[in-house]
């Protein structure tokens, strides 16, 4: 999340800890939880990190899919920040 520009390294080694152990899987889906419920306290470079970061868990389903119910998207709920990191989230 503090480098400029995202890494595959970091997306690559959140893929082989969920691999190692659902217990890293749960860690996982508990950060997401908690950035997306603060993503609007984030710069735009960490919101775009995270969301890389996310996407590529996704893909290579590494976690599941199911954490996606947290999410509402209506006007009054979200914000500019939420909308941004959905965005970059499905984008990738």
């Amino acid at each position: 999340m503090m480098e400029r520009i995202y890494q595959d390294f970091f997306g690559l080694l959140a893929q082989r800890f969920c691999e190692i152990s659902d217990q890293y899987k749960e860690l996982f889906v508990t950060s997401f939880v908690n950035y997306y419920n603060t993503i609007f306290k984030l710069e735009v470079n960490k919101i775009r990190n995270i969301a890389k970061l996310y996407a590529h868990l996704f893909y290579t389903n590494s976690i599941d899919w199911k954490i996606m119910e947290i999410i509402t998207i209506k006007q009054d709920t979200t914000t500019a920040a939420h909308r941004m990191f959905l965005k970059l989230l499905f984008k990738e």
